[in-house]
């Protein structure tokens, strides 16, 4: 069948399926069709954004005493480490540390707070790209505010996963 329909333009008759008019050449595409880039870097963001406000994170925040009990728990590693492992073998790497504590060391390049107001730290990352986030709860705003770019930490904190960033919450020094 050969449906018509109105170019929204130039008001001439064209296909219905048309993806441009070729009367006045308007493209016809739906926004999406159109933005194909913009449309996945919203979409990344609304996925992160949703992801730290309702992740698979437990609630009960962590504080330092606590993980002097989970030591046998806690895995060390460095963030270069831990990035080449998601890097080399994201599967892998999710079945070893997701979900677990992780004692990690590497350099600040990035210090900020999120949508809902908790201070974060990325260490290592690439190019502004990949790296960890490791994400504090606000009472941890004074320590955050004496850090500088370059500084080599150590931090604490449960890894919930790698969305564009491998992400630790609940973290302390």
């Amino acid at each position: 069948m050969n449906e018509i329909k109105k170019c929204p333009k130039c008001k001439e008759d064209i296909k219905f399926d048309a993806k441009k008019c070729k009367h006045c050449g308007a493209d016809l595409r739906n926004w999406i069709e159109r933005h194909k880039i913009l449309t996945v870097l919203i979409s990344m963001f609304f996925l992160i954004t949703i992801t730290n406000i309702f992740g698979n994170v437990d609630n009960s925040k962590i504080d330092s005493t606590n993980y002097s009990s989970q030591k046998t728990q806690i895995i060390k590693i460095t963030a270069t480490k831990l990035i080449e492992e998601y890097d080399e073998n994201e599967v892998s790497a999710k079945q070893k540390y997701e979900g677990k504590f992780l004692q990690i060391t590497g350099t600040i390049e990035d210090i900020g707070s999120d949508i809902t107001g908790d201070p974060y730290i990325i260490l290592n990352s690439r190019f502004g790209l990949s790296g960890v986030q490791c994400v504090f709860p606000k009472t941890q705003i004074s320590n955050i505010s004496k850090l500088k770019k370059g500084s080599e930490v150590t931090i604490i904190g449960k890894n919930i996963g790698n969305i564009l960033n491998i992400v630790l919450k609940d973290c302390s020094f």
